[in-house]
């Protein structure tokens, strides 16, 4: 991370909404693991019925490719950020140049969608190429929210699509913050996530999300406590958890 605001963590989000709690009661947007609802600055949701006019389409940003998680060099994965080591160690994503208020940085369609349920996980995951699966074991995993690894690393990196889940390999790389650059929502004709920036960029500065707006819940879903003094009350990281298991294969434990 490029300031004290960022978490390097594992890639679950929060989809945001102004008002969240008719989304949740209408079961349209909900994340990973959320269990309280707080009332915070966000983007509006794209709803199934209405899609057209929400956020801009633009000309240079289609559909994001996923560069291998194992290369460390600088990693362009789109004209407005690359993918690259975070100072405060794992991968994040850093803006390439100066990016204005509201700009649309990135379009992403899922890998694959999946309920909770492990038989449509490994249904879908039977779907997959070498290489698309190979990306997918390489995402974080925290192994206390399943004995199953790839339950494990779904239930870490899943968003919310409705009524199932996306994992979206380049998004999943994205950092936390409780105070984020970046604002998303899912848009549910196109099956994009749409990654919008909240605020001017500096070139160079790390482009971060919010898995949830309770740092309380970061140690229980994501295995880490937030230092970025923006949280209330502030919480101070004891141990790093490094959110990329891409320089060692894992081997399935046997609990």
């Amino acid at each position: 991370m490029s300031t004290d605001t960022m978490v390097s963590t594992a890639g679950v989000c929060w989809t945001l909404a102004d008002d969240f709690s008719q989304w949740w009661e209408e079961g349209e947007v909900v994340t990973g693991k959320e269990k309280r609802v707080g009332s915070v600055e966000s983007v509006t949701p794209i709803s199934p019925e209405s899609t057209a006019g929400v956020v801009p389409t633009p000309a240079l940003i289609e559909q994001v490719t996923c560069p291998s998680l194992v290369e460390e060099t600088t990693l362009a994965v789109s004209s407005h950020f690359s993918i690259r080591l975070s100072p405060k160690g794992g991968m994040g994503a850093f803006a390439l140049s100066d990016i204005p208020e509201s700009t649309v940085v990135m379009r992403e369609l899922a890998l694959f969608l999946a309920t909770d349920g492990k038989g449509h996980l490994a249904e879908e995951l039977g779907k997959l190429s070498a290489g698309e699966r190979t990306e997918f074991s390489k995402l974080a995993c925290y192994e206390l929210l399943d004995r199953d690894r790839d339950m494990a690393i779904f239930k870490t990196n899943r968003f919310r699509t409705g009524s199932s889940c996306g994992i979206f390999l380049t998004a999943s790389r994205f950092n936390h913050s409780c105070n984020p650059i970046i604002r998303y929502s899912y848009d549910y004709t196109r099956r994009q996530l749409i990654f919008v920036t909240k605020r001017n960029v500096k070139e160079g500065e790390e482009l971060t999300i919010m898995y949830t707006p309770n740092p309380q819940d970061l140690s229980i879903d994501y295995g880490f406590l937030c230092d970025c003094g923006v949280c209330d009350p502030p919480l101070k990281v004891p141990v790093y958890y490094d959110r990329w298991a891409d320089k060692v294969p894992h081997e399935t434990d046997d609990w």
